[in-house]
C-alpha cells in the first residue's frame, strides 16, 4: 500500500502493467485513494483490447505509440518476468508491487470497494439483463464445476479435465471488476459472460454458501469435490507454506512467520488456522448435497493419483461426457508431458500416511475432537476421520 499511496509523486500519469485481477484492484484502489493520479492504460505482455473501461496495449504496441506517461506500475503475479522485459526494452521508469504489498492492498480494497459509497449500483440490474439475453439467445455450454479441499491435487485434476475435454478453463474466484459481490462467493458475472461456452471451472476452494448454492441451482451445475485424507493434507499445506511463505502468511495470519517455528509449532499453527477451514469446506458441500439436494460427486486424492484413468472415467460418466479410454490415456500423457516441460507447474504426488508420522498424538486428537462436534450429522470417513 505504501507504494501506491506514498511513493508515487502527485499528478503522475500511470500505466498499470498487468491486465488481470491484480491490475484491476490497483486501478480501483488508485481511483479511490489517489485521485490525483491519471491511469493512462493497462499494459500486457501479449494482449490488447479494453478492461475496466480502460485501453489495454501489448507492450510492443505501446512502445510504437506516442503515449505520454510518467510511471509504469507493475502489478502482476509475473512481475519478475515483466521487470526483465522492461529492462530489455530499456524502460527504467517503473515500480513493482511485491506480493506482501499486494495482499495489504487487496485487504484495503475489499473494505473500501464493498462500501456502498463505491458500489456501482446499476451493475446487478445490468448483469441480470445480460443473463436473460444470454438465456434467450444462446444454448448453455457444458459447465464442469470442480472444487477441492486445499492440497488435494487441485491443479492436477483441472489440467486433466481441460486436456481431456478441450474446454475453456476459468475460475469463479471473486473479482474487483464488479465490487458489488462479496469476496467469498462465486463470481456470478463470469458465468453470465461465458454462459454459451464449454467450461472447466475452478471453484477456488469456495464453500457451499447460500449464495453459491443459489448460483449452482441457477446454472444447473453438477459439482465434483476432490477430497483427501485430512491428516495427509496438513503436511502438504506445511510444504506449500514454507515454500511460499509470503503468500501463505498474508492469507492466513499476517503477523506469523512459520520459518521462526520448529516443526511441532508449525503443525500446531496449521491445526489452529488451516484445519478448521478445510473441514468446514467439506462440511458445507456435504450438507449442500444432503440438505439442499445439490448434485455433488465426492472423489479422493488417492483414487485420482493411484487410479487416474478409472477416476477420470467416472467423472466423465458423472458429467455425461462421451470419452473413450483412449481419450483418457491421451489426456493423461499430455498432462505428464506438460509437467515435465514447464517447471513452474507443480503437481507433487503426496505421500500417504505422512500425517500419521509427522503429526503428534495431541495434534491428531485435537483434529478428531473438532470433527466430533459435527459427527452426528456428517460422515468424515472419506477424510480419514
Amino acid at each position: 500500500m505504501k507504494l501506491v499511496t506514498q511513493e508515487i509523486p502527485k499528478n503522475f500519469k500511470v500505466c498499470i502493467y498487468g491486465s488481470g485481477e491484480t491490475g484491476v484492484i490497483v486501478k480501483n484502489f488508485v481511483n479511490i485513494f489517489r485521485k490525483d493520479l491519471e491511469i493512462v492504460c493497462f499494459l500486457d505482455s501479449f494482449n490488447s483490447g479494453e478492461l475496466n473501461n480502460t485501453k489495454v496495449y501489448s507492450i510492443d504496441e505501446f512502445l510504437l505509440q506516442d503515449i505520454e506517461y510518467d510511471l509504469i506500475l507493475v502489478s502482476s503475479a509475473y512481475s519478475k518476468e515483466i521487470e526483465k522485459t522492461l529492462q530489455e526494452k530499456n524502460i527504467t521508469n517503473y515500480k513493482c508491487i511485491d506480493y506482501n504489498v499486494y495482499c495489504n492492498l487487496k485487504d484495503a480494497a475489499v473494505l473500501s470497494l464493498l462500501n456502498s459509497k463505491y458500489i456501482n449500483k446499476p451493475a446487478p440490474a445490468i448483469i441480470e439483463a445480460a443473463f436473460e439475453y444470454k438465456k434467450a439467445n444462446f444454448k448453455q455450454g457444458k459447465h464442469l464445476l470442480l472444487n477441492s479441499i486445499p492440497k488435494s491435487g487441485t491443479g492436477f485434476l483441472l489440467e486433466l479435465m481441460t486436456a481431456l475435454t478441450g474446454f475453456e478453463k476459468t475460475n469463479l474466484n471473486d473479482s474487483f471488476i464488479m465490487p458489488h459481490y462479496p469476496t467469498n462467493n462465486f463470481y456470478y458475472p463470469e458465468l453470465v459472460d461465458l454462459y454459451h461456452k464449454n467450461l472447466v471451472i475452478d471453484a477456488w476452494h469456495h464453500s457451499a454458501s447460500d449464495y453459491n448454492i443459489e448460483i449452482i441451482k441457477t446454472f444447473n451445475l453438477k459439482t465434483v469435490l476432490l477430497t483427501r485424507n485430512i491428516f495427509d493434507s496438513l503436511p502438504s499445506m506445511r510444504d506449500y507454506a514454507l515454500k511460499n511463505i509470503d503468500k501463505f502468511n498474508c492469507r492466513i495470519h499476517k503477523e506469523i512467520d512459520m520459518n521462526s517455528m520448529d516443526e511441532e509449532e508449525q503443525f500446531d499453527f496449521l491445526v489452529k488456522y488451516s484445519y478448521a477451514g478445510m473441514l468446514q469446506l467439506y462440511i458445507s458441500w456435504y450438507k449442500a448435497k444432503q440438505e439442499h439436494g445439490l448434485d455433488v460427486m465426492f472423489i479422493t486424492y488417492d483414487d485420482l493419483v493411484d487410479n487416474t484413468a478409472d477416476t477420470l472415467g467416472k467423472i466423465c460418466d458423472y458429467y455425461g461426457l462421451d470419452k473413450s479410454q483412449g481419450d483418457i490415456q491421451c489426456a493423461i500423457e499430455k498432462v505428464n508431458i506438460y509437467k515435465k516441460k514447464d517447471p513452474k507447474i507443480h503437481f507433487n504426488k503426496g505421500i500417504k500416511g505422512r500425517g500419521g508420522k509427522l503429526l503428534t498424538d495431541n495434534q491428531r486428537h485435537k483434529m478428531i475432537e473438532y470433527a466430533d462436534k459435527f459427527s452426528k450429522d456428517i460422515d468424515f470417513s472419506i477424510l480419514g476421520l
